[in-house]
C-alpha cells in the first residue's frame, strides 16, 4: 500500500526497519532448513521480497536470469551458515557481484552483518586485498599453532576466519563494516 498522508513509508536505509526485515528472514529459513542445507531470501529497498531459494549443505547455485534479477533489485540479502561463520570468500564475490548493500550471514548462535561502505573499491581489487588478508593470517596463525599460541587449524576456514574478517576491517575500514552479534 503506499504511503498516504499521514503514514510514513519505510525503506531499508532505516536500520531498525532493516533489522527486522533481516529477523524475520532468518526466522523464515530456519524454519524451511533447520539450519541443515543453505538458504537465502533477498529484498529490495523497500523491503519486499525479490528472491526466496533453497540450496544445499554449503551453497546456493543461482541462474543467470536469477543473478540478473538480484543485480537489478537486491538491497540486502540474508542467508544462513550451519557452522556458524562469518561470511566466506564465496559471499563476498556475491554482495560484490550482485551489488547489494548488505549481506547478513547467520548460524545458531551468531548474525554477522556485511555492509558496503562509500569507499567499496572495484571487485578485482576487494578481492586481491581479501586473498591477501587471508594467507596473512594464515601464516600468523599456522606460526602461532607451532609456537603454542593457538590450538585451532590455520588453514581451515571456520578456524581463521574471525581472524581474517577481523584484519581485513582493520586493514580497510572505508571498505566496508562488519558487525557481529550473538543471536
Amino acid at each position: 500500500m503506499p504511503p498516504g498522508p499521514n503514514r510514513h513509508f519505510q525503506t531499508l536505509n532505516d536500520d531498525a526497519f532493516r533489522q527486522h526485515v533481516a529477523n524475520r528472514a532468518e526466522a523464515l529459513i530456519l524454519a524451511r532448513t533447520g539450519n541443515r542445507q543453505e538458504a537465502m531470501i533477498a529484498f529490495d529497498v523497500n523491503g519486499q521480497e525479490v528472491l526466496s531459494k533453497l540450496g544445499r549443505a554449503a551453497e546456493i547455485p543461482f541462474t543467470r536470469e536469477e543473478i540478473r534479477l538480484l543485480t537489478r533489485n537486491a538491497y540486502l540479502v540474508v542467508h544462513n551458515h550451519d557452522d556458524d561463520t562469518p561470511p566466506s570468500e564465496e559471499d563476498l564475490i556475491f554482495l560484490a557481484g550482485v551489488g547489494a548493500q548488505e549481506l547478513v550471514a547467520f548460524g545458531g548462535t551468531i548474525r554477522c552483518r556485511l555492509r558496503r561502505e562509500p569507499g567499496w573499491p572495484p571487485t578485482h581489487q576487494l578481492l586481491t586485498a581479501f586473498h591477501r588478508v587471508d594467507r596473512l593470517v594464515a601464516r600468523s596463525l599456522y606460526h602461532d599453532l607451532q609456537t603454542g599460541r593457538y590450538s585451532g587449524d590455520p588453514y581451515l576456514w571456520p578456524d581463521r576466519s574471525s581472524h581474517v574478517w577481523d584484519r581485513f576491517q582493520r586493514e580497510f575500514p572505508e571498505w566496508f563494516t562488519l558487525i557481529r552479534v550473538e543471536r
